[in-house]
């Protein structure tokens, strides 16, 4: 059981690596679109992982309203930053919703397939934490299970001592009896006539 939740944990793990690798490399790709001063400042926050800074550059050169290229590149960007687990800004209702509307066919621009694949992944990983929370709860049902099935069979073994030695004492007085009516009998068959 142990090995099935260590699985379900590494899967889990490997999804999450191969987000944030897609992250950071979309991220990475996305740091080439646009060259304005919050944006620069949100890709070094974002490359030194200041997730908050970076998220903040971001809206505020979203605030500033770029073109329609840059705007879906700074969308994308804060769509990566509200999915990257772990961080600060995590909200992945969020990054689903941004991500979404820049993966459909009359937002998205350049970034609709990378939209698509970070959301493929976003997919992957929230089944892959689904499976391992649902193997984790059959795991520990299965604990209890295994537990109530010891505490039973000790329970069992120890009423069978129980009667083992039951038995021995009862065999030992059986025994003690017939040598008793055996010397009984001895005294008996002297005294005949």
């Amino acid at each position: 059981m142990q090995a099935a939740r260590r699985a379900g944990m590494e899967r889990r793990r490997n999804v999450r690596a191969d987000l944030r690798a897609a992250i950071a490399a979309c991220a990475a790709a996305a740091v080439t679109s646009c060259a304005t001063s919050p944006v620069a400042t949100g890709d070094r926050a974002f490359a030194s992982r200041d997730y908050l800074t970076a998220n903040a550059s971001y809206l505020r050169a979203l605030a500033a309203n770029p073109t329609p290229a840059d705007r879906e590149a700074l969308r994308f960007r804060v769509g990566l930053l509200l999915l990257l687990p772990d961080t600060p800004v995590h909200d992945a209702a969020m990054g689903r919703a941004v991500l979404a509307e820049l993966a459909s066919a009359s937002a998205g621009g350049g970034y609709r397939e990378a939209a698509r694949f970070v959301l493929g992944l976003q997919t992957a990983l929230e089944s892959a934490e689904t499976s391992a929370d649902v193997c984790a709860a059959e795991i520990s049902r299965l604990d209890g299970e295994v537990k109530a099935q010891e505490s039973a069979g000790k329970a069992r073994e120890d009423a069978l001592q129980h009667l083992r030695a039951s038995l021995a004492e009862t065999q030992a007085q059986i025994r003690r009896l017939q040598e008793e009516l055996r010397a009984l009998k001895n005294i008996d068959l002297g005294r005949k006539p």
